[in-house]
């Protein structure tokens, strides 16, 4: 297909998709000192953020504790599955600043979590089975990459945000702005240093070469990981926060 885009077309689709992933800043001050304090849970199970706003359902299954509902202020622990059924969307927020957006019928796993916020040294990777993802990197991706292993493909990104489409049998990167973003398969890597582009992987194949994504598709992206509107987001804002006030009293 026929794949063309400017810059300043771009940058208008860019700014439109970005405001409905915006972080509360207030949030990111709660988390930014969250990890400071121990977890009110089993001790085996470590928080590494909280979901920061929701749609319909999302199950959190932690390794120790029993599976429950994921609402706005309710934490995430490191080894966690995380589940959206087909209408949901999720946002979750980690320790560093770095936020996950779950589309509709998505699964992942948090497979590793590190961060120290005194050197900025840190490591996250997930383990995403199915879905639609958006990632903005936090503090961990500004030295390090933030990773995604898929069932085609290892998707990596530094800095900025991204948006990674995972399926059995395919996945499709979109780069959206920071350092750069890459897919790996069958032993091949490609990787996406210009905003506005992707690559696509197809089990046992190897990447296509990054090329220009449509308006079409960053638009389509953009509704499928809407988490909320506005009078909605403003109501899962306080709601996280009065949680995550009434957690910390009782650290």
């Amino acid at each position: 297909r026929q794949m063309c885009i400017r810059d300043s077309c771009y940058r208008q689709l860019l700014a439109s998709l970005s405001l409905s992933i915006l972080i509360p800043a207030y949030l990111l001050v709660v988390l930014s000192t969250s990890f400071l304090q121990p977890a009110n849970a089993s001790s085996s199970e470590r928080e590494v953020g909280v979901a920061a706003a929701s749609t319909t359902r999302s199950i959190g299954i932690p390794p120790v504790s029993a599976e429950g509902v994921l609402e706005p202020g309710v934490r995430i622990v490191f080894d966690e599955r995380v589940k959206s059924d087909l209408s949901g969307r999720l946002q979750v927020l980690f320790l560093d600043g770095t936020a996950l957006t779950l589309g509709s019928d998505s699964d992942v796993v948090i497979d590793k979590f590190f961060y120290d916020p005194n050197s900025g040294e840190g490591n996250l990777v997930v383990n995403a089975t199915s879905g639609l993802f958006r990632v903005i990197g936090g503090k961990i991706s500004k030295k390090n990459a933030i990773k995604f292993n898929t069932p085609t493909s290892k998707i990596t990104i530094r800095g900025g945000m991204g948006d990674i489409w995972v399926t059995n049998k395919w996945v499709s990167a979109y780069f959206h702005y920071g350092t750069s973003m890459s897919v790996t398969s069958n032993g091949v890597s490609q990787v996406i240093s210009r905003p506005g582009y992707t690559i696509t992987a197809s089990l046992g194949g190897m990447p296509s070469e990054p090329q220009p994504a449509t308006p079409e598709d960053l638009e389509m992206l953009s509704k499928k990981l809407k988490v909320v509107g506005k009078r909605a987001e403003k109501k899962s804002k306080k709601k996280a926060a009065k949680k995550k006030a009434v957690d910390t009293e009782q650290k």
